[in-house]
């Protein structure tokens, strides 16, 4: 969706050095886009710190060790029946209760599988506390089963904001009612809302097999955990498949899903992998999940320890609470993940969020954290994850500049919020899933790895998946297999990282003493001891640029709150960079380098983080830089140097000329394309029309559209027409947008013949490009457009986004009438105020209050 919305803004919207200090740090963005969710800064003053009460490992009297479960979906009544025998065997001796985790349930019967006796129990919509009919001691198994119905429209308890709801089963168009939309139904656990629709112990320290027995209408397929063992029909139009986890994961990690899904079956090393799709993209499914088969062989490898699952199975689902969720041997993602082939050639989040996933299968599946206070060890490890595979397939630079935007999201959080990354006094679970978790956390394991070094870092992270294999863990095994591997002492390092909020800041400066060649190097931890260590121990180094382009090293450890450190020299440096390749986390503010230094720096290829710094300290004078920095070989850094550019000549024109059909990155042809717009070109019009025609990307194609209906609207007219039959959702969004720029109104039947392709949160745009051409024609085509939108707004047989894009659009066309057509402009008033009437969604209703 992110990739549409840029398109359509595209479409819409046509087309120095300072003295003094400054800080050094990435630019931040009040959005954070964290694989699994998106979080967006609140603008308000940090808060004084309250610490709520200790959140500890929640005490386990038993040891759960399956769970057999029956169950089926009443659609209609959006329930659950269901039939669990849970075997566990006590921790103390004694016992003569359980108490489980069982949410919002109707009970039918508690008892033992094979005796009809039921078993005395007490439930308070939350727990079950089943009274035991003897004493049982350490060493014992109790079998116990329960019947049961869920009902997970009851379950709404603290939506966050990691995970927007907790209803633990969701059922999605349970009775069919919205024609643009599939039934399904799949469930969310992280972080305790499994016991919303099976009896257990939702904690994440408690680790279980299991066997789930799924009964469904045979139209639909199912996905859980582990591998399919059985599949039976019935005479009735059922079907029951049994999947069988025969390997222990926590609770949380425990999936179904259920819906019309076409399968695409591919295997690695044996192990099954499955891409579980609507039907309509089986074609796209191995783009839509990429490079899965390698990720598994680099991160079996990294670890040193092979995939350790039954299979992996991966599937969108419609209206998903979070980003996506990496449960056992079966992930779940956000429908945004499905695109066309080519409409992925523009989007590198995929990739991104399945490789964040698969390295989970290790890193919180695997090994899991024993309570949300270490959600670092599961988080932050999928950050990483991400780094190493952007490092193993693009290269150093191209992790480098994700770890840059990872320190960005990082920064923007600290406006709202600081905590350790191990933070024992959270108040909510979900206040776990955020930038210090997630992108703190991922930064922290890099700067480990620096420091011990790549062999003893992948030695480290062998020995503490082998030794807690299956188990619960906290920051301190991290630690000790660290240690292990190193033979150092740590707890310097886990200490300050991992208990510690905050992240150093330091002003530091350099003085070259000509008489006696010494360079001195002046650093003072200027962070507040008020919310941050007062002092940090931080091993980096310096690189120090000579004349005739040579770079010395030198290492050095700021561990005081002003130091001087002085190393013999024989030159005078041109400059210094203090953390070259920016291990650290670390706020830097020094004196800014002249402009002569940062050209001369370029010139040796620093790290891709100090290119963008001097792209960013240069400004338009990047054309200044050599080599030029719009033939870098990192993309990001040659998008960037195009962007900042303002005067074009003859010879950049003639690379922006070849960079737009040769460059082998999308984004940075799309900028060529638009960097030429007001170029003499030779031949322009063919120049852009063979774009359009040969180029695979939609960002490319789209931009020189735009260039092209400025320079020609009959001959754009003309090839859109072409590209008619290209029936993806981000072709129909271009297309549709630009025909209503160029106000023709027969076009309107391509706008009314895609009009069921389109839903979801393209709707908003696609309607209004329909308005919006609408109003160019006459009294009939305006009328038809009215009573189109109203009867779409009113019926309750769409959607609530789908309701809402017509009553927006409806809104917009009125605004835009009260001068011209008052009269209709009234009409409208009169259809809107109706369906505002008629409506009964609460949220519809917040919104159409605004209009």
């Amino acid at each position: 969706m992110f990739r549409y919305l840029f398109l359509i803004g595209l479409l819409y919207l046509g087309s120095a050095c300072s003295p003094g200090k400054k800080a050094i740090s990435t630019p931040v963005d009040d959005i954070q886009d964290l694989p699994e969710m998106v979080v967006t800064a609140e603008a308000s003053p940090l808060a004084e710190p309250v610490l709520p009460p200790f959140k500890g490992s929640r005490t386990r009297v038993w040891d759960l060790l399956d769970t057999d479960l029956e169950i089926r979906f009443d659609w209609e009544n959006s329930t659950a029946p269901g039939k669990a025998i849970l075997t566990m065997t006590p921790l103390q001796n004694e016992q003569t209760e359980v108490i489980l985790d069982a949410v919002g349930f109707q009970l039918s019967r508690v008892g033992y599988p094979d005796l009809s006796k039921p078993l005395a129990y007490t439930y308070d919509d939350q727990h079950l506390v089943v009274t035991l009919d003897r004493t049982f001691a350490k060493g014992d198994t109790l079998r116990l089963e329960i019947d049961y119905l869920a009902q997970p429209e009851k379950n709404q308890i603290s939506p966050g904001r990691a995970v927007t709801s907790d209803k633990g089963l969701y059922f999605i168009n349970p009775t069919g009612q919205y024609k643009d939309k599939p039934r399904q139904v799949w469930t969310q656990g992280e972080t305790q809302a499994n016991s919303r629709w099976v009896p257990t112990f939702d904690q994440a320290n408690e680790r279980a097999t299991q066997t789930f027995h799924i009964t469904v209408d045979t139209v639909f397929e199912t996905l859980s955990n582990g591998v399919l063992t059985n599949s039976t029909v019935h005479t009735d139009g059922t079907r029951t498949d049994t999947w069988r986890m025969d390997l222990p994961h926590a609770p949380y990690l425990m999936m179904i899903a259920v819906g019309d899904f076409a399968i695409i079956r591919d295997s690695w090393q044996g192990i099954p992998l499955e891409y579980y799709v609507e039907p309509e993209f089986a074609a796209d499914a191995k783009a839509i999940f990429p490079d899965v088969s390698a990720m598994l062989s680099f991160f079996s490898d990294y670890t040193g320890m092979a995939y350790p699952w039954s299979k992996l199975g991966q599937v969108p689902v419609r209206d998903y609470v979070s980003g996506a969720m990496e449960n056992t041997t079966a992930i779940v993602h956000a429908e945004s993940v499905q695109q066309t082939t080519r409409e992925l050639i523009d989007e590198m989040r995929n990739e991104q969020v399945c490789a964040h996933e698969i390295f989970h299968q290790w890193f919180g599946d695997l090994v899991t954290c024993e309570q949300w206070s270490q959600t670092v060890l599961n988080e932050g490890f999928a950050n990483y994850g991400e780094y190493l595979w952007y490092e193993f397939k693009y290269g150093r630079d191209a992790a480098e500049l994700h770890r840059q935007e990872e320190f960005g999201g990082y920064l923007s959080e600290l406006r709202r919020k600081r905590h350790p990354l191990v933070d024992y006094h959270y108040e909510d679970p979900d206040d776990m899933f955020d930038a210090h978790s997630y992108n703190k956390g991922g930064m922290v394991l890099h700067m480990l790895r620096e420091e011990l070094g790549e062999p003893t870092f992948r030695v480290g992270l062998k020995k503490y998946l082998e030794d807690n294999a299956f188990g619960a863990v906290e920051f301190h095994h991290l630690r000790l297999a660290m240690e292990a591997a190193s033979g150092r002492d740590l707890n310097w390092f886990f200490n300050q990282w991992f208990l510690q909020p905050g992240h150093p800041k330091v002003n530091w400066d350099w003085y070259y003493n000509p008489a006696v060649h010494t360079l001195t190097v002046r650093t003072a931890q200027e962070q507040d001891p008020a919310d941050n260590a007062e002092v940090y121990r931080l091993p980096t180094e310096i690189a120090v640029l000579l004349s005739r382009d040579r770079i010395v090293h030198f290492p050095m450890t700021m561990d005081e709150r002003e130091q001087f450190f002085t190393f013999d020299l024989d030159e005078e440096p041109v400059l210094v960079d203090l953390d070259p390749e920016r291990i650290l986390i670390m706020e830097q503010e020094r004196a800014e380098w002249t402009p002569q230094a940062a050209r001369a720096y370029w010139r040796m290829r620093p790290s891709a983080w100090s290119r963008m710094e001097i792209l960013d300290q240069l400004g338009p004078e990047v054309r200044s830089l050599e080599p030029y920095p719009w033939q870098d070989p990192q993309w990001q850094v040659r998008v960037k140097a195009l962007d900042q550019i303002e005067e074009v000549d003859e010879v950049l024109r003639n690379e922006l000329i070849r960079i737009s059909v040769e460059d082998p990155h999308s984004d940075l042809r799309a900028s060529a394309v638009a960097k030429l717009a007001e170029q003499e070109v030779p031949e322009k019009k063919a120049f852009l029309i063979g774009i359009i025609k040969s180029d695979p990307s939609y960002l490319v194609v789209a931009t020189a559209l735009q260039v092209l209906l400025n320079l020609d609207p009959a001959a754009t007219e003309a090839v859109l027409e072409g590209m008619e039959s290209d029936t993806s959702l981000t072709n129909i969004l271009i297309l549709s947008n630009l025909y209503a720029r160029i106000e023709d109104t027969r076009h309107i039947h391509y706008i009314l013949r895609n009009w069921s392709r389109v839903n979801g949160f393209a709707r908003i745009g696609f309607t209004k490009s329909y308005i919006d051409l609408a109003r160019s024609g006459d009294s009939q085509i305006k009328d038809e457009a009215i009573e189109r939108l109203s009867v779409e707004a009113g019926s309750t047989s769409w959607t609530p986004l789908r309701r809402y894009a017509a009553f927006r659009a409806l809104a917009v066309f009125r605004q835009h009438l009260l001068v011209l057509d008052p009269n209709r402009a009234e009409a409208i008033k009169t259809n809107l105020d109706k369906i505002k009437a008629a409506e009964t969604d609460a949220g519809l209703l917040r919104y159409y209050n605004n209009y």
